[in-house]
């Protein structure tokens, strides 16, 4: 889509045997480096995101361990630990089925045919089928945020309990 508007727009960069117009020489058009910076933000947003990820995924190890009353460990799984990595899943698969982040696999390659490219190039083909469903990961993740941050806070109120299974 890119393309299309900086070519509609701006006839930068010009197509094969076009001239490029005054007005995007007076102006000083720099594609994303210039007007169009903001656009770089959906990536950097892609690279905020797959920090809160991690962070995510670490609560949800976090949940996987209880301290009893006698001062001793254990381990086990709750409602809350299904509910925080169902969240986290459904965030992963909204990250990773962006149009940046697909980029950032492998977009970026002319082929993908011997070695490390190769394995690129696999990624790339799963990330391209995952972003069709762009969409739908991020209702489905927003909705899982939304009902995982009423259970926590009914939790900490003490209007929930969560049950576990203590190993």
């Amino acid at each position: 889509m890119r393309r299309v508007y900086y070519r509609t727009f701006f006839a930068s960069p010009v197509a094969c045997v076009v001239a490029e117009p005054r007005i995007a020489k007076k102006i000083g058009y720099r594609g994303e480096g210039g007007l169009f910076i903001f656009n770089n933000i959906h990536r950097i947003m892609l690279y905020l995101a797959m920090v809160i990820l991690v962070m995510k995924y670490i609560d949800v190890l976090h949940t996987l361990r209880f301290h009893d009353s006698d001062g001793t460990d254990s381990f086990g799984v709750s409602v809350g630990t299904l509910v925080l990595a169902a969240e986290s899943f459904l965030l992963t698969m909204y990250v990773t089925s962006c149009h940046a982040f697909r980029h950032l696999v492998g977009g970026g390659n002319k082929r993908w045919s011997i070695g490390l490219e190769k394995i690129q190039g696999g990624v790339f083909r799963f990330v391209s089928r995952a972003n069709v469903h762009h969409g739908f990961w991020f209702w489905t993740s927003l909705g899982m945020v939304f009902l995982g941050d009423i259970f926590v806070w009914a939790v900490a109120e003490g209007v929930l309990s969560d049950p576990s299974f203590r190993i």
